[in-house]
């Protein structure tokens, strides 16, 4: 009971961190791009900036926290398999 309270804890905390520093580098990523290449064509700095909108929107961050989450349980799931597998040679 108490080792699912912990991982459920756990996995929001890691799923929350991971999609957390991955849309701040997304936005720092995209703000380096304009500030390195000095764009002066506005219509290509508008379209960086709907695109980062549209990257870092609430419907894309917790779609890409729900795909976080089946990853990090696919993986779990792997190494539980392969930990048994090799206990049981």
């Amino acid at each position: 009971m108490l080792s699912e309270k912990f991982y459920k804890i756990f996995s929001y905390i890691v799923i929350s961190s991971i999609t957390s520093s991955f849309f701040v580098l997304i936005e720092s990523f995209f703000d380096s791009i304009v500030e390195v290449y000095k764009l002066e064509n506005s219509s290509f700095r508008t379209f960086i900036t709907f695109f980062v909108a549209f990257l870092t929107n609430f419907w894309f961050q917790d779609l890409f926290k729900e795909r976080i989450r089946e990853a990090c349980l696919i993986n779990f799931l792997t190494y539980r398999l392969n930990f048994e597998i090799f206990k049981s040679k």
